[in-house]
């Protein structure tokens, strides 16, 4: 049978590694979403949203003219470089503070996770006012490569990749 005194060691344990972990993950997505803002991976074009389908569906008109509108809005900038350092130390710090405050890392993982919904929710919004402006001729063209856009696999949307066969 299992020691009671060390299955009760156990439980914190893996409750801080769960968090950790999560944590983690949480800030490599945070790296990927900073990334894709700043328009800093591969040969992408310059993003301030990510909205899949929707984003390649636009063209490069109704694309920048989303992000002029999304880059104007004070309240979804996406965090400035500093910034996102600023909330790397701060989780570092409390990951390392013992005992662990939970209640710190659950604030600082909602504000992250509330920053990223008010910039998707400003994108939706930017991309329903753009498609209400433009002619239903133009929303039809929109409406086929959005239809396109998901009957394609990721393979070929990406085009081909050194290295694949």
């Amino acid at each position: 049978m299992s020691d009671p005194d060390k299955t009760a060691r156990l439980r914190p344990a893996i409750r801080i590694l769960l968090l950790i972990s999560l944590a983690l993950n949480l800030v490599v997505i945070g790296l990927v979403a900073g990334a894709l803002v700043s328009g800093r991976v591969g040969d992408r074009p310059r993003l301030s949203f990510e909205l899949g389908p929707f984003v390649r569906a636009l063209d490069p008109e109704d694309r920048r003219a989303i992000i002029e509108t999304i880059r104007s809005d004070p309240d979804v900038r996406p965090p400035s470089p500093r910034e996102r350092r600023r909330k790397l130390v701060e989780m570092v710090q409390i990951l390392r503070t013992e005992p662990f405050d939970p209640a710190a890392m659950e604030q600082l993982l909602a504000e992250q996770r509330d920053q990223g919904q008010r910039i998707v929710s400003r994108a939706h919004s930017a991309l329903v006012m753009r498609l209400s402006e433009v002619s239903p001729a133009e929303r039809a063209a929109f409406a086929d490569r959005l239809e396109s856009e998901t009957r394609r696999g990721p393979s070929e949307r990406d085009g081909p990749r050194e290295g694949r066969e």
